[in-house]
């Protein structure tokens, strides 16, 4: 028989998911938290007689539909820990609500970074976590933050309407992973034209609103000019240790006369070539406005005397002077000269070097901007995919509203990520330079058209001229100009949202080869051009798209959407959509297109936020 430690074991390797399968707790944990997980259940003895896994994490279905059962025993703490016994379940409950430091509480520090892998581990994966949910986990873990600037919008934040700037303890960096992790946040990497050292990128989807909550992590205090902060600020432990809990949203946040001190240190250390000023003025509106808030938090005299035990007694007195006259452009100037001669052990190159590098990611910065808004390049300059890109294809019937979801996905992605948008269409899409003359073409020819004459029954019959060869040609170019394109955008990172994709199951309809007819001529030259068309086609079979978002929407309401459709046409194309077959797609995310907008976009959120 099995002692009671191998039982007590084994119950923690348990994971049922509500489809009723089991996987390897220690497995999955280990995989989520990057061998986090792992290391502290081996020093903790929990891996002895594990047995292998049943299933792999790839088989598990949607991270929003996985619930974990794990008892809360009392762990023994190893050898290499000491010889204590620590009841994590009792230790949480009674830190409910606060934010204790292990190190001043005298509590054991491997025993409370347990039961944050606990904690962790208990709640699971949560899609559309709110930041409320966060914060409570960061609490009971008694992990070190504060949100550090910009607290007079906290409200915004929270609801992720604007960024949140976390400051964290460097020392439990690997305990952060792991809380924001079980709160479904994901670490999206940063191209290096916008990195820093000490600073990273959590995204998660607010559960109520949809909005990409963006946890903007800092490790190090790093502040500077527009487009490269070449500074770091050693006042980490000083705003950690003097944080407060902020009475109405219940998260830690700097102390005023810190945060009014960091503000005028960014703002003198901000101005400078080629930063627009006005005459008087030497600081945005945003932060005159955080100024005018946080005079109204503290008493101006407790920051000069923070200043002074900070920066000294000259600088202090520049400090006073840029905050009293609102951020006026010479006393903001003279404080920027005092801080960088104090901050000289600080600074991450020197004065030519940075404003070489600062010029160069400003640079980089607008042809970023002009490409995302007009070119559509696949070169990525925000942030990519956190396993590497991906490929998301949207498929539905007319009427299913799928170039409206589209365009919402694209929207909520593109303002934090590095997303691009392909149409695979030949319809009112984009459209190559060498299609566009056929297509304003064809637009004219098709406005007298009757319906009857774009039945896809009808289309697919349709005898093969030659204006039908150079339009399929030419736009079977387009298209294989266009998957090479979304091939090269996923292996550099980027996330592809692509408007339909084609195939091969269903030739002459839903974008697929027009020229199949030859394909079985008696002509050589016929069959030569049939497979010329088709190869891009049978190439997209190949690359494939990674995820697949089909909108199924009933005739009827497809219809009364489209009211000049014919409905026999409406249900031809949503039966050919529903048995489209996507082998090489990793998921295929079936959505009722029946119900309203809202409802389709927020399914559509949070489905894709579990690949992304």
């Amino acid at each position: 028989m099995r002692s009671r430690e191998s039982q007590r074991s084994a119950e923690h390797r348990r994971v049922t998911t509500k489809s009723g399968r089991l996987v390897d707790h220690h497995r999955w944990a280990d995989r989520l938290t990057g061998g986090v997980y792992a290391a502290r259940l081996k020093q903790l003895n929990l891996f002895r007689n594990s047995p292998s896994s049943r299933h792999t994490v790839s088989e598990l279905p949607s991270m929003s539909a996985l619930s974990l059962n794990v008892p809360w025993p009392s762990l023994t703490v190893g050898p290499t820990l000491g010889d204590s016994t620590w009841d994590c379940a009792s230790e949480a409950s009674s830190r409910s609500g606060t934010r204790k430091n292990a190190l001043r509480d005298g509590c054991n520090v491997a025993a409370h970074y347990d039961c944050a892998l606990a904690i962790h581990i208990s709640v699971g994966i949560m899609v559309g976590a709110t930041s409320r949910q966060l914060f409570d986990q960061l609490h009971d873990a008694g992990v070190r933050y504060c949100l550090f600037k910009s607290n007079a919008h906290l409200g915004a934040a929270l609801s992720g309407e604007t960024d949140l700037d976390v400051l964290f303890d460097g020392a439990q960096i690997d305990l952060v992973h792991a809380i924001l992790a079980g709160a479904g946040f994901k670490r999206f990497p940063t191209s290096p034209i916008r990195s820093y050292a000490g600073k990273e990128d959590f995204f998660g989807v607010d559960g109520e609103s949809g909005r990409l909550l963006h946890l903007d992590t800092h490790y190090r205090l790093i502040v500077g000019a527009s487009y490269f902060k070449n500074f770091r600020l050693p006042w980490e432990h000083r705003m950690l240790d003097t944080a407060t809990l902020d009475p109405e949203h219940g998260v830690y946040v700097a102390d005023p006369a810190h945060e009014l001190l960091l503000l005028a240190t960014r703002a003198a250390l901000k101005l400078g070539p080629p930063q627009p000023v006005t005459p008087k003025r030497g600081a945005s509106q945003n932060m005159l406005d955080e100024r005018d808030w946080l005079l109204k938090q503290v008493r101006l005299d407790d920051v000069v005397r923070l200043s002074r035990e900070m920066l000294g007694e000259h600088t202090a007195l520049l400090v006073e002077a840029a905050v009293s006259d609102g951020f006026g452009r010479q006393s903001l100037r003279a404080l920027r000269s005092a801080l960088v001669s104090s901050l000289e052990g600080y600074r991450t190159y020197g004065p030519i070097v940075a404003e070489g590098v600062r010029r160069k990611r400003q640079l980089q910065y607008l042809l970023g901007a002009i490409n995302r808004r007009y070119v559509h390049a696949p070169f990525g300059y925000s942030r990519g995919g956190t396993s590497g890109g991906l490929i998301v294809a949207l498929v539905g019937s007319d009427g299913s509203g799928k170039s409206t979801l589209n365009s919402s996905l694209f929207s909520w992605l593109t303002s934090k990520l590095d997303v691009m948008p392909v149409y695979f269409g030949s319809g009112d899409g984009r459209v190559s330079l060498l299609r566009m003359p056929l297509w304003a073409i064809r637009q004219v020819q098709q406005r007298g058209r009757s319906h009857e004459a774009r039945d896809p029954q009808t289309r697919m019959n349709r005898p093969v001229t030659w204006k039908l060869v150079v339009w399929a040609l030419i736009l079977a170019r387009e298209k294989h100009l266009k998957l090479d394109k979304a091939a090269k955008a996923r292996a550099r990172g980027l996330i592809v949202i692509c408007d339909r994709y084609p195939q091969t199951q269903q030739p002459g309809v839903n974008d697929g080869p027009l020229l199949f007819s030859w394909g079985e001529s008696a002509s050589s030259i016929k069959r030569r051009i049939a497979a010329i068309e088709a190869k891009p086609y049978e190439r997209a079979s190949t690359i494939g798209p990674d995820v697949v978002i089909r909108l199924k929407a009933t005739p009827e309401v497809a219809h009364a959407r489209k009211p000049g459709e014919n409905l026999a046409n409406l249900e031809f194309r949503a039966n050919s959509v529903n048995n489209l077959d996507f082998p090489a797609a990793r998921r295929v995310i079936e959505i009722d297109a029946d119900q309203d907008a809202d409802t389709v976009l927020m399914q559509a959120k949070t489905q894709l936020w579990t690949d992304l």
